[in-house]
């Protein structure tokens, strides 16, 4: 992790990293980058040669089921040397309303806010916002 928030990246590299399930040719190289305030998600590729054994390559981004995502490339000669993409959050803006990120104001947002109230208010029961309505 680098930086201060509420600007903070984390960054997570694969450095010379072989192809699943093999111990020899071409390794990869590339980075993700998690940015804090935008939820922005940068993808650094320093170098994902075509091994020219038809191993399948896949560049993207999916949730933690696999049943949502966001493919930039897929395939048996998927190659990329010193390129990047951004993949930037569907919000052009953001509203500190919008507690769940999905750039609209609704009931869920509204619990949400309802439940940190509550959760604010046990854990400093003397907070002045805490008394009685």
């Amino acid at each position: 992790m680098i930086g201060t928030a509420p600007n903070r990246e984390l960054v997570v590299g694969f450095y010379s990293v072989h192809h699943c399930c093999r111990a020899s040719g071409p390794a990869v190289t590339f980075e993700m980058i998690l940015h804090e305030s935008t939820s922005h998600i940068e993808l650094q590729y320093g170098d994902v040669p075509d091994d020219g054994e038809f191993v399948v390559t896949g560049v993207g981004i999916k949730n933690f089921d696999g049943t949502d995502g966001l493919q930039i490339a897929h395939g048996d000669d998927v190659a990329f040397k010193n390129r990047g993409f951004l993949i930037t959050h569907p919000c052009p803006y953001n509203f500190p309303e919008d507690r769940n990120y999905d750039c609209v104001y609704n009931l869920l947002d509204f619990a949400i806010s309802a439940e940190r109230w509550l959760v604010d208010c046990i854990a400093t029961p003397n907070n002045p916002a805490c008394g009685p309505i």
